[in-house]
């Protein structure tokens, strides 16, 4: 799980997923002299709190889901 300050949540948000799934898509693990595997992932994210001005609307669990469902 990744935490983030407030500010600016959203696009920081997606820049981090972006930059996970760049970082683990540009390693490529060598099986052999011949054959290179190369990963991908899925990252689902959803801010906390969901609206900055209702902390108590969502609970930390529903959040989770929330970003499960986001893959």
């Amino acid at each position: 799980m990744l935490v983030l300050p407030d500010e600016r949540r959203e696009i920081r948000g997606g820049c981090c997923a972006t930059g996970v799934l760049e970082a683990i898509s540009g390693v490529a693990v060598r099986r052999g002299e011949r054959v290179q595997i190369h990963k991908t992932c899925s990252i689902g994210w959803a801010p906390f709190p969901w609206l900055r001005d209702d902390v108590g609307l969502l609970s930390i669990e529903t959040l989770i889901e929330l970003a499960d469902k986001a893959l």
